[in-house]
């Protein structure tokens, strides 16, 4: 048994476009919890096994996170074959009067949209972004890559959290050091919602410049957390207005071919282009499938980012800061809107920042999950990195458990492409 050390520094859908090498996904969002079988689906066996952690053991007193910057993002274009905008533009806040009405969500709604477009590497994206937008970044120097949802599910796992339920997160050792980590869950769709939050979203915002087909934009950020270098992803709901959302600008990019670094940058693809609606469109092809890769949109700043969120007037004053508070801290989101609306008629915007003395308390409560986080990520490092370069394994954790199981995966299971791979070696 493992436990923490500090070595370490219309219907659900199921699949994507290409057939899928890891198994059904988890979320807390599914109406049931997966069955033992769908747990396990692609596992060969437990390896080992994690404690969860001591609030007392072996992490300095604080924790905090550091050398924070933003490394890259796109945007889901509405196409049949997987396609992103880099850098893309999330949704502009439109700042409108109020009161207005909007529907009740229906329809559609992703669980993981990464994974419901390109299911056979949902974390390809994030990769071939990073690549693009920003070729100097060293994926080689990242401890760990992941999304914000696994830290977040680990996060409740470490305190105890009712709310952490049973999940899956799928991990690979590439590389001196990197650890992969995917989010699994058992549906990548859901139709409609409880509440406005979609609806709202719509009514509320206008697609960035040279986004007017996107569908959903992600942030890819990099920060040191106690040791650890972290490259996180994660979906950004809105930005407010700035000169970068007035007109579409270039990518970051230096190259006289914007699409030059991100081809040095993933290795050897196979890559060809045409052009589509009046954009150079390439097709980045791997094992794992084919990435189509718009050059356009806009690289907002980080202090412009907004996590909406809508509540009903007679739930208004009841917000799980305890839940929330750590979804704008993992992600350095600056302000939160909490929308308030009785039946859908919006009335008013409570607004939120991440670093105001009104949620002082909430930040020192978070210490002690930020704490506890650190320790879990250093007892799976120290586990993958005792299994080597290549490995591939998954962390099992059922709803009131207090161990999680590491098991080993199929070899076919690999999380990212073996064309991309190289990017890790130092």
């Amino acid at each position: 048994m493992y436990t923490p050390s500090r070595r370490g520094t219309g219907r659900p859908f199921r699949r994507g476009t290409f057939t899928a090498s890891s198994s059904p996904r988890y979320s807390p969002w599914d109406k049931r919890e997966p069955t033992e079988e769908e747990l396990l689906k692609g596992t060969i066996g437990k390896i080992d096994t994690i404690e969860a952690p001591s609030p007392d053991a072996g992490v300095s007193a604080d924790v905090s996170i550091k050398g924070f910057e933003t490394v890259a993002s796109y945007s889901w274009q509405d196409q049949q074959k997987p396609t992103i905008i880099v850098p893309g533009c999330p949704p502009v806040w439109r700042n409108r009067a109020m009161p207005y009405v909007v529907a009740r969500d229906s329809g559609t709604v992703y669980t993981d949209q990464n994974a419901a477009r390109l299911s056979a590497s949902p974390l390809l994206p994030m990769i071939s972004a990073v690549s693009h937008f920003a070729p100097e970044f060293h994926l080689a120097d990242v401890d760990f890559v992941t999304d914000r949802n696994g830290l977040r599910k680990l996060w409740r796992w470490a305190v105890n959290d009712p709310k952490a339920g049973t999940f899956r997160i799928d991990i690979d050792m590439v590389g001196e050091k990197t650890i992969l980590m995917q989010r699994w869950d058992l549906e990548l769709t859901q139709q409609g919602g409880p509440g406005y939050e979609k609806e709202f979203e719509a009514a509320s915002t206008t697609p960035g410049p040279g986004c007017e087909l996107a569908v959903g934009h992600h942030r890819i950020i990099s920060y040191d957390l106690d040791g650890l270098k972290m490259l996180v992803r994660y979906k950004a709901d809105a930005c407010l207005p700035t000169e970068a959302t007035k007109t579409p600008q270039s990518t970051k990019s230096t190259s006289s071919d914007p699409f030059a670094d991100l081809i040095s940058g993933i290795g050897r693809l196979s890559v060809s282009s045409r052009l589509a609606e009046n954009k150079e469109v390439k097709e980045i092809k791997t094992s794992k499938g084919t990435l189509q890769i718009v050059s356009g949109g806009n690289f907002v700043p980080q202090s412009s980012l907004v996590e909406l969120k809508t509540r009903s007037i007679h739930n208004a004053a009841n917000i799980d800061w305890a839940e929330t508070y750590p979804q704008l801290l993992l992600s350095q989101t600056p302000t939160m809107f909490v929308c308030i609306h009785e039946r859908g008629t919006f009335q008013q915007i409570d607004k939120k920042t991440l670093h105001e003395s009104e949620l002082e308390s909430y930040a020192r409560e978070a210490q002690d999950g930020l704490r506890l986080l650190r320790k879990i990520l250093g007892t799976i490092q120290d586990i993958a990195l005792d299994a080597g370069d290549g490995a591939k394994l998954s962390l099992i954790c059922r709803k009131g458990v207090r161990t999680m199981d590491v098991c080993e995966r199929k070899e076919e299971t690999g999380l990212l492409p073996k064309e991309v791979l190289d990017d890790f070696e130092l």
